[in-house]
């Protein structure tokens, strides 16, 4: 297990120390239960129309509910993780893990309008999720659109299910795991550019409609030395370190 230290680096910064040979992910962005999570820090990239969201009670579980009700062009709504620069770099070189724990529903059309993911910049690692109608989830990584392309597996069950994308950064690529269960490695996404990096989640596209339901989103980088903002900055009390 990884020994964390935590040291003064001046003007009110901290930096994560790992002992040597060790190896942890340090959490730098979270979105936990009901909260908006524009209060926690994440930048609402797009709410277009057609779609809604807000705080919901979930048969009892707390969770923020993403809805597009549309199939028109640019009813699409998602959050972001816009990371500082050296965040960014850090997570592109050390590797980086979006984990959430998620329920979806599905109203109409073929393609999988909930989606989770990761974006460096000039690559999307995003998975579309889809409630089928006995219930499971099917995710499909995306290596193309439109159509919608890319293998997919099923979560098994309509209830909340975890869903992780994990990279070590070097290799580009990343991996896909299902309740625990790895289910995909060698994943290196689809060429997307954007204004900016950092994991993301929502919901959005023209083949179909549905409702997410997000119980828990945590994005982490794995690094040897990380340094993150000051505490007040960065919701401190939320930050831990997720041993793999």
């Amino acid at each position: 297990m990884a020994r964390l230290a935590l040291s003064s680096a001046g003007s009110g910064f901290l930096v994560l120390v790992l002992a040597a040979g060790a190896s942890a992910d340090t959490l730098v962005g979270v979105h936990s239960g009901a909260a908006d999570p524009v209060t926690e820090g994440w930048v609402q990239d797009l709410a277009g129309p057609g779609t809604s969201s807000g705080p919901a009670d979930d048969g009892g579980t707390p969770a923020w509910m993403i809805t597009d009700a549309s199939q028109a062009g640019g009813s699409a709504n998602w959050y972001r993780w816009a990371p500082d620069p050296a965040h960014l770099a850090a997570a592109l070189s050390s590797g980086w893990r979006v984990r959430t724990v998620m329920r979806v529903t599905n109203a109409t059309g073929a393609g999988e309008t909930q989606f989770f993911g990761f974006l460096t910049g000039s690559v999307a690692f995003q998975v579309h999720l889809k409630a089928e109608a006995g219930g499971d989830v099917t995710a499909r990584l995306l290596e193309g659109y439109p159509p919608f392309s890319g293998p997919t597996y099923t979560a098994v069950g309509s209830g909340y299910h975890t869903f992780e994308l994990v990279s070590d950064g070097a290799s580009g690529t990343a991996s896909f795991l299902i309740d625990g269960s790895t289910v995909h490695t060698g994943y290196d996404g689809l060429p997307f550019g954007s204004a900016g990096g950092g994991a993301r989640f929502g919901c959005g596209t023209s083949e179909a409609t549905g409702v997410v339901f997000v119980s828990s989103v945590e994005f982490s980088i794995a690094s040897d030395a990380v340094s993150v903002g000051a505490p007040e900055d960065l919701a401190w009390s939320r930050i831990k370190s997720l041993h793999r």
